[in-house]
């Protein structure tokens, strides 16, 4: 095998295909059912590659409800403050539906329209001077904020900060 390297010397390109320089680039074109045959099983190698599967690693497992049986699980010490947790959500959270129900029958609608999509509050500018805040745009939006807002104090991230809630529009 002949010797490639500028004192003689194999080199890596030389003894890895057997042949150096222009050498190479010859063999290419002299040989191109062999170079052929390389990049078809080089293709075959990558597309196995590609659809071998992975291993699932872990998964995020939905938290359970909050529930009296759940509660009772707990050390005795904790039970209590759990249990008027759970009460006092129940009972909000049937506050907010009577809420909603009383403001359709007031306006005479048998079900709630969703809040439109729009941009949130990451979508506001927030470096405004002081006094733009107690400006009539400042206001605007306020109030269409506060329009989405559930007896609780609550509101939706989703809800369009752009457009006045409408009756019995419902915070997504």
């Amino acid at each position: 095998m002949r010797k490639c390297g500028a004192n003689g010397a194999r080199t890596a390109e030389s003894a890895r295909f057997g042949v150096c320089g222009q050498e190479l680039a010859d063999s290419a074109v002299r040989a191109p059912g062999l170079w052929r045959t390389r990049a078809i099983g080089l293709i075959f190698v990558t597309a196995v590659v590609l659809s071998l599967r992975g291993e699932i690693i872990g998964t995020n497992v939905p938290a359970l409800p909050l529930t009296l049986s759940r509660i009772r699980q707990l050390p005795a010490s904790d039970q209590s403050e759990w249990a008027k947790y759970l009460e006092r959500s129940q009972r909000q959270l049937l506050e907010e539906q009577n809420a909603l129900r009383r403001e359709l029958k007031a306006h005479g609608l048998t079900q709630t329209t969703p809040a439109p999509a729009g941009k949130t509050s990451r979508g506001l500018l927030q470096n405004h001077e002081a006094d733009w805040y107690g400006g009539e745009e400042a206001r605007r939006i306020a109030d269409i904020i506060v329009s989405y807002q559930t007896p609780a104090g609550g509101w939706s991230d989703s809800a369009c900060s752009m457009a006045t809630a409408s009756s019995g529009t419902m915070p997504m």
